[in-house]
């Protein structure tokens, strides 16, 4: 279901209603949990649908979430609008957990790798 709502939002809102099916606090903190149990799955099962899940968190992120200089916390999932913030465990856990997934899928330059970062 987490995939499914990524693929709706192209981020997890923080708080979102399963009975109603609807999104009450639109923020997306740039969180880890998705991106490490999405890579500890890819760990114990070695599918490969949990690459394309990683490729899918991370080409969202680069596209809705890159700034000027850094990464930026969405204020909301709906409109894409960001804040003048990044959270530190953005770099710490959530790009942990992501570029394993990403350099799975290719291998590439250092220059890709600095710009990831």
């Amino acid at each position: 279901f987490f995939y499914g709502l990524w693929l709706k939002y192209d981020a997890l809102p923080e708080r979102y209603n399963w009975h109603l099916k609807k999104c009450e606090y639109a923020l997306y903190p740039l969180r880890p949990e998705f991106a490490e149990a999405t890579y500890l799955l890819y760990q114990a099962t070695h599918h490969p649908f949990y690459l394309h899940v990683g490729e899918k968190i991370y080409n969202s992120i680069q596209t809705y979430n890159k700034a000027k200089c850094g990464y930026a916390t969405l204020n909301s999932v709906l409109s894409k609008k960001q804040e003048d913030r990044m959270e530190s465990f953005f770099l710490s856990e959530t790009c942990k957990y992501l570029l394993p997934s990403v350099l799975t899928l290719t291998i590439p330059s250092i220059n890709e790798v600095i710009l990831f970062l």
